[in-house]
């Protein structure tokens, strides 16, 4: 791509836009609106110093539908590249799926760090992991609508730009990522594109592999399905499609929906399910392996719109989901009639995160600007109001089973400790 430099900080508060969990997540532009973020936990070592350009132009098949974006470069003082625009930081963050992380935190550069063994969500063997974080970010104001992936290797360190190892600025902004495999960056574009990028051998580099314009409005969320070479991804075309990433082509593409797909979330114990859920009021459970692979489940929830979802990473039958009027809901498929609740938001909710030791913690994210923490039977045990925006997603550190980070609006990146003891519940908040 050719590089170019471009005016910094063009009007206002720098890079205003929307993004985050969602996980866009579908976020329009707005006045105060900082740039959204997605973020995750990356399970690599290495070690870089600044950005090399990309040797070859990026392709990606064919133009974007909504404008022509043109990805730029300046250098470093040494000589590296880095992406030219200042980023102010929100939107989302998730954790890297991974079967070994590093030891507990220590002062210094993460992949100084020794790895121990650690049994993943997925239970996948013999990935490498250091704790590094991957962030996504978009700006929908000024001429250039774009996105960019910058990668950390001290979690601490980020958004600060000086200690970016790895980074690339997208054609547009970024609505949702996710890890797949070892190094691999699964993308979803506002431009309609699923994008798969991939982290070079020393992780100074994050190369294109391929995107494909598939469908046709905002990709809202995408996931990988186990063991990795397929993926799922949602739109607000209403429509959800099942990806071949090594074939780099879309298996099939489902209609079950009426309305704009809010979230999809693959199963992290069964290859072929996930759950997706929508505007139109319904939740369905997927099994790719069946030729009809949708069913609707909890006909008996409470008509208010899901928002997003989340396995639960111990138990292959257990999920929750969260709402538009602040709750969030248990449900096991064993018995899907019989669901838990509690109204913990005065707002929709954005995200939901489980954490993944052996008693998972469950986060939620709201645009009331609160983070809360709940056990498995749904009893608050840490809440915090610390973000003065929309709180947009979160991701549980892998080296750390008690340290939650968030990411909201209000271009902030919190760390959070989160007790295990339970706390007073207010009585506004409603149980079932």
């Amino acid at each position: 791509a050719r590089a170019r430099r471009l005016p910094a900080n063009r009007g206002g508060r720098g890079e205003q836009a929307g993004l985050a969990r969602s996980r866009g997540f579908g976020l329009s532009a707005g006045e105060g609106r900082g740039t959204q973020v997605d973020t995750t936990w990356v399970a690599e070592a290495g070690i870089a110093s600044g950005l090399e350009p990309d040797p070859e132009p990026r392709t990606c098949g064919r133009r974007s539908r909504r404008r022509q974006y043109r990805p730029f470069l300046v250098p470093f003082q040494n000589g590296t590249y880095r992406p030219t625009r200042r980023h102010v930081w929100s939107g989302s963050w998730r954790q890297r799926a991974t079967g070994l992380v590093s030891s507990t935190p220590a002062p210094g550069p993460a992949c100084s760090r020794p790895r121990v063994p650690f049994s993943s969500a997925d239970g996948l063997p013999g990935l490498p992991a250091d704790g590094s974080l991957l962030l996504g970010a978009s700006s929908l104001s000024g001429r250039s609508w774009a996105g960019s992936l910058w990668l950390f290797k001290d979690p601490l360190a980020a958004p600060n730009e000086g200690f970016c190892s790895a980074g690339v600025q997208t054609e547009a902004g970024l609505s949702d990522l996710t890890w797949v495999g070892d190094r691999g960056i699964l993308v979803a574009s506002d431009s309609g594109a699923v994008e798969l990028w991939e982290l070079d051998d020393s992780e100074t580099l994050i190369v294109s592999k391929f995107c494909k314009y598939e469908h046709d409005d905002i990709v809202t969320s995408v996931s990988a399905l186990l063991p990795g070479t397929q993926a799922v991804s949602g739109s607000k075309d209403f429509c959800i499609k099942l990806w071949d990433l090594g074939q780099e082509k879309v298996l099939s593409s489902y209609r079950a929906h009426s309305g704009q797909v809010s979230c999809v979330a693959a199963s992290p114990l069964k290859e072929s399910l996930f759950l997706s859920c929508s505007e139109d009021n319904r939740i369905l459970l997927w099994d790719i392996r069946l030729p009809k692979p949708a069913t609707h489940i909890g006909q008996s929830v409470p008509h208010h719109l899901p928002t997003s979802l989340a396995w639960h990473t111990k138990k292959s039958k257990i999920f929750a989901f969260g709402d538009e009027n602040g709750s969030v809901f248990l449900v096991d498929l064993k018995n899907p009639d019989n669901i838990r609740s509690l109204t913990i938001h005065s707002q929709s909710v954005t995200r939901l995160v489980f954490s993944s030791d052996s008693c998972p913690l469950l986060a939620s994210l709201s645009e009331d600007c609160s983070v809360v923490v709940l056990d498995t039977c749904l009893v608050e045990v840490f809440k915090s109001e610390a973000h003065r925006d929309f709180v947009r997603d979160a991701t549980w550190s892998p080296l750390n089973q008690y340290l939650l980070t968030t990411v909201g609006w209000d271009h902030q990146v919190i760390h959070h400790t989160v007790s295990s003891e339970p706390i007073t519940v207010p009585a506004s908040h409603k149980a079932i």
